[in-house]
């Protein structure tokens, strides 16, 4: 929030409240992402993330969406902001079932940003290799 005040140009005092006029404005800056993650290819059972950094006043929301569904924090997905301002989404481990477009969008009063990328993951080969034998 900013107050500006302006003093009465036909006084010379600010003896009473008709001598300031007082407007208090806040101001909202757009979110802008300044690092968004590329395109990613993990193997299966690893621990992976999604890193981003995004600017705007007030502190922007994060939203994470997976193939258009929210995602929230979980038992293997865990969405954080560090002490340096960056926003991961962290896949510990990374399934099959991760593979798929994510959608990172940051919301404030001034507006919205976002960028995509694909999250690709393939099976191991020995545990494919193993699942064959069995």
């Amino acid at each position: 929030m900013y107050s500006l005040y302006r003093k009465s140009d036909q006084r010379d005092s600010l003896a009473d409240d008709d001598d300031i006029t007082s407007v208090t404005a806040e101001i909202f800056v757009k979110p802008i992402f300044h690092r968004m993650p590329t395109n990613l290819e993990v193997a299966e059972g690893q621990t992976s993330r999604l890193d981003s950094i995004v600017i705007g006043r007030p502190n922007p929301e994060i939203s994470w969406y997976h193939d258009g569904k929210s995602v929230h924090s979980d038992r293997t997905h865990k969405i954080v902001i560090n002490q340096d301002g960056v926003n991961s989404l962290i896949f510990q481990p990374v399934s099959f079932s991760d593979s798929g477009t994510y959608r990172c969008v940051a919301t404030n009063g001034g507006g919205e940003d976002s960028f995509e990328v694909t999250v690709r993951v393939t099976r191991e080969k020995h545990s494919l290799l193993l699942k064959l034998y069995k």
